[in-house]
């Protein structure tokens, strides 16, 4: 309740007018909340425990429930300041590399997207919910900084970290199908080659959610995410490009979504999200599992 009422009180006090392109903790939860396709809520199964005493023992059963929890906040822009607007002081404010505006001069479709993937504030209503039994408890602390691309920009920049990994040198993941390819994860920086801006954003995103899940213990500057959601609760796998199994972006600027996609599987994507200030915000859901204890010890799980 402590963290529920903590949000309320971010959107209320968040309420102030901000630019267009700017997106507020209040935004961001709303845009959450608002989401039942993003949350796939359903009854995964049955849980089994035990519970012994002198005279014997007892086997009582819990409910497994499986839902989406918006885990980050993940936004990609060309500016020099991230759209959410209360993170913005963790920002440099320098520019980035190349803009828009470079690109129209010298008609080239590089482009350089400065990445910050955030706890995502709306995660603590999902644990206020988890005293219900039918809710899972997000492992991610809201607000909390895992990957700010202005701190690690000897790897963002120039990718020399990852550059001998065998998925750099052989192009063995790419994000999109042979016939909408948006490109490939590694090595993971904030460069990309595309004539369209948005498909930019959204690939140097899903370079950074990967760098922060993936558990590859990279030598660059970010923090893992946590793997810890409480007793009996399965935490979510690291995130894969093209897996709607391990992940949704749901877009919160330039365009407001209410559902949840994975990047590249559709041509004309990009369509209607160009935005001039090329400032471009997710929240990254993820999928858990859990159970409410109803006894003293974990059995086993029955699912489907």
């Amino acid at each position: 309740m402590r963290h529920l009422l903590s949000v309320m009180y971010l959107i209320t006090a968040l309420s102030s007018a901000v630019c267009a392109d700017e997106i507020t903790s209040a935004d961001i939860t709303e845009s959450a909340m608002a989401c039942e396709d993003c949350v796939e809520w359903r009854v995964s199964g049955v849980c089994f425990w035990i519970t012994c005493t002198i005279f014997g023992c007892d086997i009582d059963t819990s409910v497994r429930v499986s839902h989406y929890i918006p885990d980050f906040v993940v936004t990609s822009y060309s500016g020099a300041n991230s759209p959410w607007k209360e993170t913005q002081s963790w920002n440099t404010g320098t520019p980035t590399v190349i803009t828009h505006r470079n690109r129209e001069a010298g008609d080239t479709h590089a482009d350089f997207k400065k990445v910050d993937v955030i706890g995502n504030p709306a995660a603590y209503v999902f644990e206020s919910m988890n005293s219900s039994g039918y809710f899972c408890k997000s492992c991610i602390t809201g607000f909390k900084p895992y990957f700010v691309s202005d701190l690690d920009r000897k790897g963002w920049n120039a990718g020399i970290q990852e550059m001998f990994y065998l998925d750099s040198l052989l192009g063995r993941r790419v994000m999109g199908k042979s016939t909408v390819r948006f490109g490939n994860i590694f090595p993971r920086i904030g460069w990309t080659v595309h004539a369209e801006d948005p498909k930019s954003a959204a690939l140097t995103a899903q370079r950074a959610a990967d760098l922060v899940t993936s558990r590859d213990r990279a030598p660059r500057v970010y923090l893992e995410a946590e793997r810890d959601c409480g007793n009996k609760c399965w935490p979510p796998p690291p995130v894969k490009e093209n897996d709607i199994a391990t992940h949704k972006w749901q877009m919160l600027t330039p365009v407001k979504q209410s559902r949840g996609e994975i990047f590249g599987q559709r041509s004309g994507w990009a369509n209607g999200k160009y935005i001039t200030s090329e400032q471009y915000a997710w929240n990254l859901w993820r999928p858990y599992s859990c159970c409410e204890p109803a006894g003293a010890a974990f059995l086993y799980a029955v699912t489907w």
